[in-house]
C-alpha cells in the first residue's frame, strides 16, 4: 500500500477486517485489503481548511470520518464527502468533533483558543440530538484532547495547563503542538458515554505526553514526560502503578501516540522518544507476581 509522508494520526480497520482507513494530517485514505486498491481519498490540510482526525464504522458499513473545517466540528460520510453532522463555530475557540468508533455518536469540544471553555457535548448520530454535556470546569490557558475507548463505552477528556510550543515536525515539516521546556500539571476524567457520568478523575504533575485505551476497555495507560507511564483499571476506577518507561524527559509532539496495548490486553508497548527503545510490559506477568506476594488489582 502506498501513501505519503504525512504525519499519520490513526489506522482503522473495518469490522469485517477488508478495509484499512489512514487518517492523516494531509488527509483519509481507505484500501480495499482483498485488491490493494484505494478506494476512497479524503483530502485534508494545507488549502482545505480541514483535519480529519477521527473515524468509525457503521453496522452497515459505512464510513464517518469527524474533525472540523475551518474549526467548526464536522462529521462527513466517507465515500461521498457529503457533510452527515455539524456543530456550532466560534470565532475564538477551536472546535472538533471526535468520532466513536461505532460511529453512533460524536464528541463536539473546544480545543484550544481565547475564548475556549473546553466544553464537550456528545450528540447522537445520525440524528444530531445532544445526549448530554459533560461537566468539565471552564479552564484558560490549556491544550486539550477528546477521544472516545475502543468498545465505545467511555469518553476520556485530557487537559494540559500552560504553554506549549508550536514548530516544526521533522520527519514531515509539518507544523505540530509541541511539549513545552518546562513542567506542566494536566488533568483528566474518564466518562460512561451512555450517562455522561464521570468514573473517574486523573491529575498529573509531570506534562502529559500520551495516552492509551486497551482493546477490551479495561485499562487506561498515560505517559508523563517524565517517563513515567501510570496505569489505571477502568473497572475499579482506581490506578494500579506507575512504571518508569524510560529516564529523559520527553521533547516529542504533544500528546503522540507512544504507547500501544497488544490486541489481547495482556501487554502494553512504550516507545521511549528520547531513543530507539521499544519497552514491553508484561501485565498478566505483573499481576501475577503481586497476586504471588499477596496483593492483587
Amino acid at each position: 500500500l502506498q501513501y505519503d509522508a504525512s504525519a499519520v494520526y490513526r489506522l482503522l480497520f473495518s469490522h469485517e477486517g477488508q478495509k484499512l482507513v489512514r487518517l492523516a494530517f494531509s488527509g483519509l485514505v481507505v484500501w480495499d485489503l482483498e485488491s490493494g486498491n484505494e478506494n476512497v481519498r479524503m483530502k485534508a490540510g494545507r488549502g482545505t481548511g480541514r483535519e480529519l482526525v477521527s473515524a468509525g464504522f457503521r453496522e452497515d458499513g459505512t464510513l464517518l470520518v469527524g474533525g472540523h473545517v475551518d474549526y467548526q466540528p464536522t462529521v462527513w460520510e466517507a465515500d461521498t464527502a457529503d457533510v452527515v453532522w455539524q456543530g456550532s463555530k466560534r470565532p475564538d475557540a477551536a472546535g472538533m468533533a471526535v468520532m466513536s468508533p461505532d460511529a453512533q455518536f460524536v464528541v463536539e469540544f473546544e480545543a484550544y483558543g481565547k475564548g475556549s471553555q473546553n466544553t464537550a457535548r456528545v450528540y447522537d448520530l445520525p440524528t444530531g440530538e445532544q445526549r448530554f454535556q459533560l461537566d468539565t470546569p471552564p479552564v484558560k490557558d490549556h491544550q486539550c484532547r477528546v477521544t472516545v475507548s475502543p468498545d465505545a463505552r467511555r469518553i476520556l477528556t485530557l487537559c494540559l495547563k500552560g504553554p506549549v510550543t508550536r514548530g516544526l515536525q521533522p520527519w514531515t515539516g509539518q507544523q505540530a503542538w509541541s511539549l513545552a521546556p518546562v513542567e506542566q500539571t494536566w488533568t483528566g476524567s474518564v466518562w460512561d458515554a451512555e450517562t455522561g457520568k464521570r468514573q473517574l478523575e486523573m491529575h498529573g504533575a509531570s506534562t502529559l505526553a500520551t495516552y492509551a485505551f486497551s482493546p477490551d476497555g479495561r485499562y487506561l495507560a498515560i505517559g508523563e514526560a517524565n517517563g513515567t507511564v501510570r496505569l489505571w483499571s477502568l473497572e475499579h476506577r482506581e490506578e494500579l502503578f506507575g512504571w518508569r518507561a524510560w529516564g529523559e524527559r520527553a521533547k516529542a509532539p504533544l500528546m503522540y501516540s507512544h504507547l500501544e496495548f497488544t490486541p489481547d490486553s495482556s501487554a502494553l508497548s512504550v516507545a521511549d522518544p528520547s531513543s530507539s527503545t521499544l519497552h514491553v510490559l508484561q501485565l498478566t506477568q505483573v499481576q501475577s507476581e503481586l497476586a504471588d506476594i499477596g496483593l492483587d488489582w
